[in-house]
């Protein structure tokens, strides 16, 4: 038995996985990282505000890469005889015609069969087994067979790197495997996929080449799932580098990227960097367009939001970490130095400047960003203490809700339960990114109560926890401290009982 062979026996299944050590074995000498410009590292914000602008989607490679080519052969094969280049064609389009309706339990035997054939056809190493490895791959992923799915992944990263060293068809396979260990929960390793799959592409293609863009967005998330907040803050200020070197500064996709690095700004809590960003998609969309451009309105709206948000949690810009007083509490920004403090009405304005921008917006997606526009204007006099003011937007807004709408309990409907406006978590609930995961337990509090028509939480109980009583009683104080948007029924604000929050706890081990 050879050593790979051996090593992927003993590599899954995914739960435990097998130390990182392993998965970089089995992948060889990597390529080493180049230098990334380095970035002013943020501290986590505790309260992300909403992502106004989606983050773009990567590019997924196909589905299913076509066989690969070879001599033609008699299209029926002789009992006994071996396989044939058009028997493999044939099971191959069988496959395809599976994969393609999503009978991934009908396409996985004929991938297995296409991998079986190729192996006999060009042997147990050849380059021609990526395609149908990568396809058994794909298709184990998306039956949720992940250890089955990194085995063939791992097969056939081992090939390239045995007979094409890192040739443009490793990426793409990083990449799956990397999808593979998302999937699995398992994050260190995905960020290890993806991160060499995004390096190999910076040395071949160039340090700011586009053609990383479906390796780096995924690179990203894994690094915010894993709480890699200052590698992902690197990552998303390079995303503006890439575009600044290779779309024209009016262009879709490079405002695309301003209002990108805007929201991530925002969810990272550094309100006055993101109102920046946002300023500045605004004034290069009026450059592109006019100062009419309906496609300033979600800016407007994160612009305004910033301010809110700043107002609420105060700005990371301005904040450190505070030290931990009391057994393993972690820091985390503090109302406390707002209050006092009044919004600023320039919030306001922005948001009265999106409404006039839409006065003549029509359809059904003009009609909802007007919608959620009144509402967000309802939020910030909620906010303010001005509450008839915001029961009158909010009626505003639930009359340019559709009937299926105003019917539905659920996401179609923003109106139809409470919305959590303001909620600052105990400083045992924010983690420490410098604090390593080993040295964390996670552990909740899940809490229910009613939330009045004024949005204030009532007689809040805890449900379920295993959390120790002090711990309880502080994620109590928070939340009795919070504020929703009530839900709206027949144009007004009304209570809503039952409504539910889960809070996790870190706690040292």
């Amino acid at each position: 038995m050879d050593c790979f062979a051996l090593l992927i026996r003993k590599a899954v299944p995914l739960a435990p996985l097998a130390p990182l050590a392993l998965a970089a074995a089995l992948l060889g000498n990597a390529v080493g990282a180049l230098e990334v410009p380095k970035q002013a590292e943020p501290a986590p914000a505790p309260a992300p505000a909403p992502q106004s602008i989606p983050a773009p989607e990567p590019t997924p490679p196909p589905a299913a890469d076509a066989p690969p080519p070879g001599a033609a052969a008699p299209s029926v094969p002789a009992p006994g005889s071996p396989p044939t280049r058009e028997e493999q064609k044939s099971v191959y389009r069988d496959f395809r015609t599976a994969f393609d309706a999503k009978r991934y339990t009908d396409a996985r035997p004929l991938a297995e069969h296409a991998v079986q054939i190729t192996e006999q056809l060009d042997g147990r190493d050849s380059m021609a087994l990526v395609t149908p490895l990568n396809n058994l791959a794909r298709t184990a992923y998306l039956l949720k067979d992940y250890s089955a799915a990194e085995e063939h992944y791992l097969r056939s990263i081992k090939i390239i790197e045995t007979r094409a060293s890192h040739g443009a068809r490793l990426p793409h396979t990083l990449f799956g495997l990397g999808r593979v260990y998302v999937a699995a929960g398992q994050s260190e390793f995905a960020i290890t996929m993806f991160k060499r799959a995004v390096e190999i592409t910076r040395k071949t293609d160039g340090l700011f080449s586009t053609t990383q863009l479906p390796f780096l967005y995924p690179l990203i998330d894994a690094y915010t799932s894993a709480d890699h907040a200052a590698d992902a803050d690197r990552e998303e200020q390079y995303l503006v580098s890439i575009a600044e070197r290779n779309y024209p500064p009016q262009s879709p996709l490079f405002i695309a990227s301003i209002e990108r690095q805007a929201a991530w700004q925002e969810r990272q809590g550094k309100f006055l960097t993101a109102r920046r960003y946002y300023a500045r998609a605004i004034e290069i969309t009026r450059r592109a367009g006019d100062t009419k451009d309906v496609r300033q309105v979600n800016q407007l709206r994160g612009m305004a939001r910033c301010y809110r948000s700043e107002f609420l949690y105060g700005t990371a810009e301005a904040e450190e970490f505070a030290p931990a007083n009391e057994g393993f509490q972690l820091g985390a920004p503090s109302l406390a130095q707002n209050q006092g403090k009044r919004l600023d009405p320039e919030g306001e304005r922005l948001l009265q400047t999106a409404l006039s921008l839409l006065q003549n917006a029509d359809g059904p997606a003009g009609t909802r960003l007007k919608r959620d526009t009144t509402i967000d204007l309802g939020d910030w006099n909620w906010v303010a203490g001005d509450a008839r003011t915001a029961a009158q937007n909010y009626a505003t807004a639930s009359d340019l809700l559709t009937t299926a709408e105003r019917a539905s309990t659920g996401p179609d409907n923003p109106l139809a339960q409470p919305y959590l406006l303001y909620y600052e978590a105990p400083r045992s609930a924010s983690k420490n990114p410098k604090t390593k995961p080993e040295d964390i337990e996670e552990k909740f509090v899940e809490m229910q109560f009613p939330v009045s028509a004024a949005g204030k939480p009532g007689d809040i109980k805890v449900t379920k926890s295993d959390t120790t009583e002090s711990q309880q009683r502080a994620v109590l104080a928070a939340m009795h401290r919070a504020l929703y948007r009530p839900r709206v029924v027949d144009r007004k604000p009304a209570a809503t009982d039952g409504v539910q929050f889960r809070e996790i706890i870190y706690v040292k081990r």
